[in-house]
Order: structure tokens, then sequence, then C-alpha cells
């Protein structure tokens, strides 16, 4: 069960490759940007991949070794996660 949950994270490295943001800086300027922020509405493509990018932080959290690394991407996952909240919200 272990070797296939792998599976799943390396396949979702591949999507994110050339997608998403993969360091702190990148998603911590990403979602300065977002909703909330003076921007409004996210165009698609920017949910879609906003939302990638929660997919890979959630799964950056769960892959911390660390209280701090963990903490840090947990930080980042919920200002992911509010952004896309607003702007689901804005939408009605």
């Amino acid at each position: 069960a272990e070797l296939a949950s792998l599976r799943k994270t390396r396949t979702l490295e591949v999507i994110c490759d050339n997608s998403v943001p993969r360091k702190l800086t990148d998603i911590r300027r990403l979602t300065s940007r977002l909703p909330g922020r003076g921007v409004g509405r996210l165009w698609q493509g920017d949910f879609e991949r906003t939302l990638l990018t929660m997919v890979y932080t959630a799964q950056r959290v769960m892959a911390s070794t660390t209280d701090h690394q963990r903490d840090v991407w947990a930080e980042s996952l919920v200002s992911l996660y509010e952004a896309i909240k607003e702007d689901l919200v804005e939408a009605r």
C-alpha cells in the first residue's frame, strides 16, 4: 500500500512540474496576489493553478520531517485555502 501511495505523489509532481510554484517563496508570492489582497476574482487558469498549488502544499505538509517545516508549509496551505474559499464565495 505504501508504494502505491508514493506513485500518486510522483504523478502529482509530474503534473505540478511546470504548472505550480514549488518553493515557499514562490507560493507566498502567489498568495500575496490572490483575492482578499486587492486583486478580485480569479480567472479559471489562476483558480486551477492555485488549487493545484494547494494540493502540492498539502502533500509537502504531510512529507515534512520537522515541526518547523510542517508549520511553515501549513501556513501557506491555509493562505491558499482562504483565497480559494473567498473566490468561491464571491462566485455566488
